[in-house]
């Protein structure tokens, strides 16, 4: 807990004691007491800032993460979500949503085929992670599945190996 002392009080009782040993013990004595979680008559609380998550406001890097995330039953705690974001980019939302080296861009793109791959696809999309677990994880490093290259009359499969249909 942080503490906000008013200087001219503190001052004041400081001074009206004689003798610098007692001005020493008051200051411990006032320490001591703030440790310990009460307050002198010279101190008061700094209150806690709220989190932009606690008052609703998000970034719009985050928005854009959040509208293209695919809708599911599993598209929960938004708040949750928001706070793993900020965890992630260290407040460092100043890059643009287009910028290849913002986390937005880069989940934005990892979710383009992750939408599409078989495991999201099953049972109605009871296999995509909720989005706080999504970056939790960080799940937009996944490597997309290695696709074998199809043509008219065969493709090459994931070992380079030709294959006739």
């Amino acid at each position: 807990m942080k503490y906000i002392i008013d200087a001219n009080i503190f001052y004041q009782k400081i001074a009206g004691l004689p003798d610098p040993n007692e001005r020493g013990v008051y200051a411990l004595k006032m320490a001591m007491m703030l440790m310990s979680g009460q307050l002198p008559g010279c101190c008061s609380k700094i209150p806690k800032p709220r989190s932009k998550a606690a008052i609703g406001e998000y970034t719009e890097q985050f928005e854009t993460f959040w509208k293209n995330y695919p809708s599911c039953n599993n598209k929960v705690n938004k708040g949750g979500a928001y706070i793993e974001w900020k965890k992630i980019t260290n407040g460092a939302d100043l890059l643009s949503s287009n910028s290849e080296n913002s986390i937005c861009y880069k989940c934005i793109n990892a979710l383009k085929w992750q939408k599409d791959s078989e495991s999201w696809k099953n049972e109605n999309g009871k296999y995509i992670p909720k989005p706080e677990t999504y970056l939790l994880k960080r799940k937009w490093e996944d490597e997309p599945p290695k696709q074998p290259i199809k043509t008219k009359t065969g493709y090459l499969d994931m070992n380079g190996i030709w294959r006739e249909q």
